[in-house]
């Protein structure tokens, strides 16, 4: 379990208090319960109040890269407006030397958090919003190849078959909660818009045809991979693999890009889960049996493992959270996101009855429930308070036959209208953090 902590919007004064009222405090030591989820990680660096030291070789007297706090309104400035290349150019420059002001770049001041103004027109202005609608499919077939779809044989005579698939459901969500926030004042951006694109703004199979052979190129010659592990991929690779691990990868940091850029006060991740031991269950033509089992969850920064401490970028991010607020405020948020969802939806938060392996493999639980740190390329690469949800289980009884109904129509497309209680969920979660 994570360690107990008063959780305080730092943005807004609003605070949720678990029994134990413990105050979880950036940079310091308490908050590598939440940082580190495998303990040989520790041998690869050390942290204190003043300063977290990353060695080149595990337990080294001599550290080479270090993050003092007095330097932190100086980072804070670098994460706001640097890429990351820019900023691995800084870890290799710094090494482990104490840097004033003169040494860093010249940047403007990061953007000041929200504070809600109560003389405003609408209660959210000036409240700037990032939602990603998760995956990037258009159709059933594209969703299948991602692996991100629900399909259900009918179960008596006379039935349809259940199709349906999760990015149409998150685009849908994502429209309904930017609809609202923006009634009421917020200024929101999402990542993606349409159907069949995510943040690269190219569906796969254009960008396969288009960019492939040239993303392999430049892999060989970033020395990321070997001219005859290349070739494999080109004549080879299936396409569901090539999506997974290069398309994807780069739509990811693109989302994650593209929100920095923004610098928004929070951040959405709007995702549907599957019940993974039922992933499993699925038949030969990729068929699920329907599940009794349903629930909510929101994931966190956090929970690094081992080898994910390996990259400059990778440390840097693990510095930010360290010495920054945002890890602090993505557990307010989720927290609200959470209950929020259980509110709405009626849909409970995750157990561990639930025996969900990745739970424990992967994350580290809060003392709220529902609330997990992981260390997903998102919630890794985002520099801002973040919600990444999950919501229900898709192909639950009750939500698979709710989800196929198209009885409502968003933007143009029908929908199951079963994402406005998921939508409901989010707002709230937001409404509560701005303190309205």
């Amino acid at each position: 379990m994570g360690l107990p902590i008063l959780l305080i919007c730092l943005t807004c004064g609003t605070e949720r208090s678990p029994a134990s009222e413990q105050i979880l405090t950036a940079g310091t030591p308490a908050m590598l319960s939440y940082l580190i989820k495998d303990p040989q990680l520790r041998g690869e660096f050390s942290a204190e109040d003043s300063v977290i030291r990353f060695f080149a070789q595990p337990e080294e007297e001599r550290s080479a890269f270090a993050m003092y706090r007095s330097e932190w309104p100086m980072w804070e400035r670098c994460f706001a407006y640097l890429s990351d290349d820019s900023l691995v150019a800084l870890y290799e420059r710094k090494g482990d030397t104490l840097w004033t002001e003169a040494d860093f770049p010249i940047l403007p001041e990061a953007r000041s958090p929200f504070e809600r103004d109560s003389s405003a027109r609408l209660p959210l202005q000036g409240l700037r919003v990032a939602i990603d609608p998760g995956h990037v499919a258009g159709n059933q077939a594209m969703a299948e190849l991602e692996g991100k779809y629900v399909k259900i044989l009918p179960t008596e005579e006379g039935q349809d078959t259940i199709r349906f698939y999760e990015a149409e459901l998150t685009l849908a969500t994502a429209w309904l909660i930017r609809d609202e926030l923006e009634a009421l004042g917020a200024e929101v951006m999402m990542t993606r818009e349409t159907a069949h694109t995510g943040a690269l703004g190219i569906d796969f199979f254009s960008w396969k045809e288009a960019h492939w052979e040239r993303h392999l190129q430049e892999m060989v010659a970033r020395e990321e991979m070997k001219a005859e592990d290349a070739q494999w991929w080109r004549t080879q690779a299936e396409d569901d693999i090539i999506y997974s691990r290069h398309y994807n990868r780069l739509d990811l940091k693109a989302r994650a890009e593209k929100i920095n850029a923004y610098q928004p006060d929070l951040n959405l991740m709007i995702h549907f889960n599957i019940h993974e031991p039922n992933w499993h269950n699925r038949d030969e033509e990729g068929y699920f049996p329907q599940t009794e089992a349903n629930y909510c969850m929101a994931f966190v920064p956090g929970s690094f493992m081992e080898g994910e401490l390996n990259k400059p970028i990778d440390r840097l991010n693990f510095a930010r959270l360290y010495f920054g607020n945002d890890l602090v405020n993505s557990l307010t948020l989720s927290d609200q996101f959470v209950q929020a969802s259980i509110d709405f939806t009626g849909v409970p938060a995750v157990t561990a009855a639930e025996g969900l392996p990745y739970l424990e493999r992967a994350c580290i639980a809060a003392d709220h429930p529902g609330v997990y740190a992981r260390n997903l390329s998102l919630t890794r690469l985002i520099r801002s308070p973040l919600c990444y949800g999950e919501s229900l289980c898709q192909e639950n009884r009750y939500e698979s036959e709710m989800l196929y109904q198209r009885d409502m129509e968003v933007r143009g497309h029908k929908v199951s209208s079963r994402v406005e209680a998921v939508a409901m969920a989010y707002i709230q979660a937001v409404k509560d953090f701005a303190g309205m």
